[in-house]
């Protein structure tokens, strides 16, 4: 009797090929789907029986259960684990079509699914456990070919001991999450409640937002598209990750150019809207609720499965990029590409101030408009509209460029792109108005590409 293979780079894709069947039952009761246990981690010896976990509200259990038993899925209680249900799938025509698997619900609080991530993300940036914990599971098979019990007990040691490890890097990350890498200087508001507030804005400005620019404006056309086009280069058949995607436009041009997009918001709002844009015939795009500042909600989405991300203007409404950058270092193939844009830091920030003057300019009278720069290497958080008249301020989350490219640095990226388009000259000179298209030597936005290096 065989306990454990080799790993098998084809584990990723049945995880995907059973997550696309929960995911699109479950619909908007399930919050993710995470790819756990040790298939989950390349390079680990493992039993080839893919766990995946679908995340849910507390509360919405007995909904959940419903749905899966319509799939053939029967509950099998907890099995001793608490925070943990099980699922076994009795179907036998399900049974066949899909690949072997354990399938478990957990409500979001749950302090198993806390340990079940934590094991994983550990192991996927510590490579020299996944080496001594492959080697043990082979030794043991050695020993106890024909014991499962003797098995799982003598490996039951140093998993206790990567675990372990995983918690208390996992609350060291979120303490240093609390009170760095959150675009404020000093706030008495913690993370959650801020990204709640975010989230909770972004909905109530969504139908407005694709009301006025679901088909586009001057900046997204002119500015915005073109950098982004040219920093992505795009192939056809590439798969590509598109988060904040809003109400979906970009998502949508990348599908209609041939690309494979599953794009993502954590507004539920703007995806409803997405969702409702996108013509049936378009099949190779998908829509998620997803926040892009939870890295685990990020990984369910899959491991090392997409060519190149894209988050156009997204960062600088974002609680905290940090996730985002360790997440996309396990989601994007060897040398994947992460282009983004973003208001420009430097010119375009809560520390920039547009200054319209009235001089004479050859015997004419005309208003010359320039930029006040009062500060930028402090990372803040305010409030503002991106539209005027929009529902409710946003808030907005600057960050100096060294801290935005650090994130990324510190997972493996390296920048190989990097643009400052600026608008050109159209606007009139008499009208007392400030417009980025009479500065065109100062950039509004700021447009990086970074890839994943050596990987």
């Amino acid at each position: 009797m065989t306990l454990v293979s080799e790993y098998d780079p084809a584990w990723p894709s049945w995880f995907l090929q059973i997550r696309e069947l929960v995911a699109e039952k479950l619909g908007s009761y399930c919050l993710g789907i995470e790819h756990v246990g040790s298939t989950a981690v390349p390079g680990m010896t493992a039993k080839p029986i893919i766990d995946i976990v679908a995340v849910i509200e507390c509360g919405m259990f007995q909904i959940v259960q419903a749905l899966l038993d319509e799939l053939g899925y029967r509950h099998q209680g907890d099995l001793g684990i608490q925070g943990r249900e099980a699922f076994k799938l009795e179907d036998p025509g399900m049974s066949v079509r899909l690949p072997p698997h354990h399938l478990y619900v957990c409500p979001r609080e749950s302090e198993e699914l806390k340990r079940q991530v934590a094991f994983r993300d550990y192991l996927l940036v510590h490579p020299e456990w996944v080496l001594r914990l492959s080697e043990l599971k082979r030794s043991l098979c050695e020993q106890h070919s024909a014991d499962r019990e003797a098995y799982a007990e003598g490996k039951s040691a140093m998993v206790q001991e990567i675990t372990c490890l995983a918690l208390r890097c996992l609350d060291c990350r979120n303490r240093e999450d609390a009170t760095g890498d959150r675009g404020m200087s000093q706030s008495t508001k913690g993370f959650d409640e801020i990204n709640a507030e975010a989230r909770r804005i972004w909905d109530a400005n969504a139908e407005w937002w694709d009301d006025r620019k679901g088909e586009g404006s001057p900046l997204e056309d002119d500015v915005l598209i073109p950098v982004t086009e040219r920093l992505l280069g795009l192939q056809s058949g590439e798969a590509v990750l598109d988060i904040g995607c809003g109400a979906g436009r970009f998502a949508r041009r990348m599908a209609e150019a041939g690309a494979h997009v599953v794009a993502c918001d954590f507004s539920e709002r703007f995806i409803q809207r997405a969702r409702k844009r996108t013509p049936s015939s378009l099949t190779n795009v998908e829509y998620h609720v997803v926040d892009a500042t939870s890295e685990s909600a990020l990984l369910a989405l899959g491991s090392a499965c997409f060519d190149a991300a894209v988050a156009t203007m997204v960062l600088m409404d974002m609680t905290a990029v940090d996730p985002l950058m360790r997440a996309l270092s396990k989601l994007l193939k060897p040398r994947g590409r992460f282009v983004f844009t973003v208001m420009h830091p430097c010119f375009n920030s809560p520390y920039a101030f547009k200054v319209a003057e009235e001089v004479h300019e050859e015997g004419r009278l005309v208003f010359q408009t320039s930029m006040k720069i009062i500060g930028y290497l402090t990372a803040i958080t305010t409030r503002g509209e991106a539209i005027l008249g929009q529902p409710e301020p946003q808030l907005y989350f600057h960050r100096p460029i060294g801290q935005l490219l650090k994130a990324g640095f510190e997972q493996g990226f390296v920048v190989d792109g990097l643009e400052e388009p600026a608008e050109g000259r159209t606007g009139d000179s008499r009208s007392f108005r400030f417009s980025w298209n009479d500065v065109p030597e100062i950039p509004p936005v700021l447009a990086v590409r970074m890839r994943l290096h050596n990987r």
